[in-house]
């Protein structure tokens, strides 16, 4: 029954309701009371059936409400569509007007959805591991080396494994991929990357393979086999996806290592782009070794015990990190540890980067607004007569908004449907620029419910910033100027003016910020390309090889191999010199040791030099200034005297008042009676160990006969062109051992370039954005100008019939855009002083508020300023008074 009375029920028939259940109620009283029911119990028999009436009447009043609000929202929701076929019959009618702002907006929303797509893909998208919040990586600091969220040493990170309580379990991996030659049955010869780690690393992430199995954490050790765990793309470029695979051996560098698993398609590591993962085989004795302990260059991930806090596990860490500072003082002085949630450390510098550039991006988007803003002022124009007359004939204001705002809504859907279009090419051009400075950036838009928010959210705030004065504006019109043609605006308003005055002041304030940045930048830029490296990077070609164990087992067939590689690669046309080493100036520092001087007292020693190995003609190859003393030759070799060849910073930092030249040091704090002596045989100029931004730091040079290394990278300098030795080098490899596969083959001015890549890639696209922020100022400032003469061309033909000078017009009629522009730099200024700190730590040898960029990019931007007002004014200035007076 009640359902039945719910089904009549409409707008205003509460009363009829109530009614009709009365007349219920009382008819099946009369029903009880003849089958002898008496009248009161056959009342309240009635009552318990049907219900209370004042509560029924309170439901049905409800239920009235709900209708009426509901076919309210279907009235608006009519009105609504209503408006946008009025507005999508006006952009039809204004096609121009239409293509020019879509295209504008649909500009500044691509850019904002490919880079929020490159930020998504990086940083907020969780990482693919079970429970990814539970995971956080260690690190550890040392005051007296000057470190801070350093690698951590093998031996300390199992103790913290065995002691830390907090931890259900901690893992490791190198800090560095290695380039490995695969070959072997089944797979194609090719160079794939492989990362050693701990046999539960996969445990510890909660990741499980596809095929096959993950190692286990007593695969860790060298008693077990050496096996491989290849990532789902290795899996298929390399065996076709063939199941087959798991219990093949592969062989890698030489060494033979059986697949056992393959990783799910989805799992990635950010920083890495390994394609096998292979269980690191420590020996089980090494644990006890000082080196074991004194080698810092794993990263190590934990996963937190259920139930512990960050807080907890870093007290208990740090706990064990002075428990071991005690036990092990040779090794562990000073040592702190520390953790970092997993996903925070791994974004690191990439996150800064990606969130100033999405704050340009941002800015560049309210600057499209704005001249979209304007560009509807401009159109509200042709349509203030009938805002006028709308409204004298009672026309609401809330009416005229929404009407104005259904145009904004209707383009700023355009726009994002466009800019979808757009961020597609914009995300493939970042990708390209980034390359490896934004390591794990997608190569296509990362659709999810982020975007999809981050999509709807600049689509409507777009709407709110470029709609809401033109609507305010044009729900205000104002009588005496817009239904009397003879006011002196013409119709324009000072509403309208002072509209159109404060979004072009806004345009000028955005652009000179993104100019500012790109000025910034691109200083910041030139002047690390000014760096000297150290070196002379035109006319060499490097590549990297490695000699496997298998093959060359004993230190003297390495350097025998390295020795015949160099002389058949002297022989090519037009080589002038070959070398080797084992770390590329300007990629990464090499290792790094403490030394101590012989003759001095125990407390003088020095931390954190770094080392490489060298064969001789290393510093002839790549022109390296010896300044004292001699280079490494060949008569450096095994069972010679051990010699070293340092650089200019540390000879100046250790041995400022005594010639360094003769000089013995050794390797350690407090040599034994077993330790190795070098004698310093020369100094050479200084090399940029990494990025030219960072300080030189002390280094030596061992050769490599007495240092031996398997991993090298060839260098040869020719007179010729670089690139034309790249296939000759790879025959003479290959005549040599057919096995051997070069890799990282590139010229040494590409490896100074990617030193510098980061800041390449900022000054790119940040003078991208501020070539796009001058385009739209001039568009404003035009546009505003020309909005301006056309609601005073009565004045300008009065003013010349009676006889005023043309100049004096055109100068009047710029003086408006001037202020605006003057009030635009002046806001822009502020803005960059306030914003200068954002910027200062992307920055090299450049002060964030430096006075000259300032001075200059504010004089660039009044003179575009100018330039945009001149040229509807010139054109003013020529208006025949005649022709303006008749039309009048």
């Amino acid at each position: 029954m009640w359902r039945r009375i719910q089904r009549m029920l409409g707008p205003d028939l509460a009363e009829d309701a109530e009614d009709e259940l009365q007349h219920h109620i009382e008819q099946r009283t009369r029903e009880l009371i003849d089958r002898g029911m008496a009248p009161e119990a056959a009342r309240e028999e009635a009552l318990r059936r049907f219900g209370d009436v004042e509560r029924v009447r309170r439901e049905v009043v409800e239920i009235d409400r709900t209708v009426a609000r509901r076919r309210g929202l279907a009235a608006a929701m009519g009105e609504l569509w209503q408006d946008m076929r009025l507005s999508a019959r006006s952009m039809r009618r204004n096609r121009g007007f239409a293509v020019a702002a879509v295209l504008t907006l649909a500009l500044g929303i691509g850019a904002n959805l490919a880079v929020f797509s490159a930020l998504n893909s990086v940083m907020l998208r969780p990482l693919p591991f079970s429970d990814p919040d539970g995971l956080v990586m260690l690190w550890e600091e040392n005051p007296e080396r000057n470190w801070h969220m350093e690698t951590v040493a093998a031996s300390n990170m199992l103790d913290w494994r065995e002691r830390v309580a907090a931890f259900t379990d901690v893992a490791a991996y190198a800090s560095f991929d290695d380039r490995m030659a695969l070959t072997g049955e089944g797979a194609a010869p090719q160079i794939v990357t492989a990362t050693e780690i701990t046999g539960n690393f996969f445990s510890v992430l909660g990741v499980a393979p596809v095929a096959g199995r993950v190692f286990r954490f007593e695969e860790t050790w060298d008693d077990s086999e050496r096996g491989a765990v290849l990532s789902y793309d290795a899996w298929q470029r390399s065996y076709g996806g063939d199941p087959d695979a798991i219990g093949q051996s592969m062989r890698l560098d030489g060494d033979d290592f059986r697949v056992i698993g393959v990783l799910p398609p989805n799992f990635r590591y950010p920083g890495s782009a390994a394609d096998v993962w292979l269980n690191i085989g420590w020996s089980r004795e090494a644990y006890a070794d000082p080196s074991f302990r004194r080698a810092h260059w794993l990263r190590a991930v934990a996963r937190l015990a259920p139930g512990a806090t960050l807080e907890q596990a870093e007290a208990e860490l740090s706990a064990v990190a002075n428990q071991l500072e005690a036990e092990y003082p040779n090794t562990n002085r000073l040592m702190g540890a520390g953790l970092t949630p997993l996903q925070e450390f791994l974004v690191g510098d990439v996150s800064r980067m990606l969130v100033v550039v999405l704050a340009a991006v941002g800015l560049l988007l309210i600057l499209a607004c704005a001249n979209v803003g304007n560009l509807l002022l401009v159109k509200s124009l042709g349509r203030r007569r009938e805002m006028a007359v709308r409204t004298a004939l009672g026309a609401g204001r809330w009416r005229l908004v929404r009407q104005t705002f259904a145009e904004s809504l209707l383009l700023s859907a355009a726009g994002a449907a466009l800019g979808l279009l757009f961020a597609l090419g914009f995300t493939r051009t970042l990708g390209a620029m980034a390359g490896e400075t934004i390591p794990g950036i997608a190569a296509a838009l990362a659709f999810d419910g982020r975007f999809a928010a981050y999509l709807g959210l600049v689509t409507f705030g777009s709407t709110l910033v470029f709609g809401t004065i033109p609507a305010l504006v044009a729900s205000r019109p104002d009588f005496g100027d817009m239904l009397n043609e003879g006011g002196r605006s013409g119709g324009q308003g000072r509403g309208g003016r002072r509209a159109a005055g404060t979004l072009v002041a806004c345009e000028v304030a955005l652009a000179l910020l993104l100019v500012t940045g790109a000025a910034l930048l691109t200083q910041s830029f030139l002047q690390l390309q000014r760096v000297d490296p150290g070196f002379d990077p035109e006319g060499v070609l490097t590549a990297t090889i490695s000699l496997p164990q298998a093959r060359y087992e004993t230190d003297e067939q390495v350097v025998a191999a390295y020795d015949e590689l160099r002389s058949r690669a002297e022989g090519l046309p037009g080589v002038q010199r070959v070398a080797a080493v084992r770390q590329l100036p300007m990629t990464s520092p090499s290792w790094s040791s403490d030394f101590s001087v012989e003759g001095r007292p125990p407390d003088e020693y020095g931390v954190e030099v770094l080392h490489r190995e060298v064969t001789p003609g290393y510093f002839d190859a790549l022109r390296v200034p010896l300044l004292r003393g001699r280079a490494i030759t060949d008569a450096d070799r095994a069972g010679a005297t051990p010699v070293v060849v340092i650089n200019e910073a540390l000879a100046d930092l250790h041995f400022r008042d005594a010639d360094p030249i003769g000089a013995r040091i050794a390797f350690s704090r407090a040599p034994d009676d077993d330790a190795t002596w070098w004698t310093v045989v020369g100094v050479v100029g200084n090399e940029r160990q990494g990025s030219p931004a960072e300080p030189v730091r002390t280094e030596i040079f061992a050769p490599v006969a007495q240092d031996v290394s398997r991993g090298m990278n060839l260098v040869i300098r020719t007179a010729a062109d670089p690139s034309a030795l790249i296939a000759p080098l790879r025959q003479v490899v290959q005549d040599f051992d057919a096995e051997l596969v070069l890799d990282n083959v590139r010229t040494m001015a590409d490896v100074r370039n990617a030193a510098t890549a980061r800041e390449e890639f900022l000054s790119l696209i940040f003078g991208f954005f501020a070539a796009v922020a001058i385009a739209l100022s001039v568009v404003g400032v035009y546009g505003v100008m020309a909005q301006s003469i056309r609601a005073r061309q009565k004045e300008i033909g009065i003013r010349l019939a009676l006889g005023a000078a043309r100049l004096r017009v055109v100068t009047l009629l710029a003086r408006y855009s001037l202020g605006v522009v003057l009030a635009g730099i002046a806001a822009g200024l502020v803005a960059v002083v306030v914003s200068a700190e954002v910027l200062a730590a992307l920055l090299y040898d450049i002060a964030p508020r430096d006075p000259v960029t300032l001075a200059s990019t504010a004089l660039l931007l009044l003179l575009v300023g100018l330039a945009s007002a001149a040229v509807p004014a010139l054109r003013a200035g020529r208006t025949d008074p005649a022709v303006v007076l008749r039309e009048d």
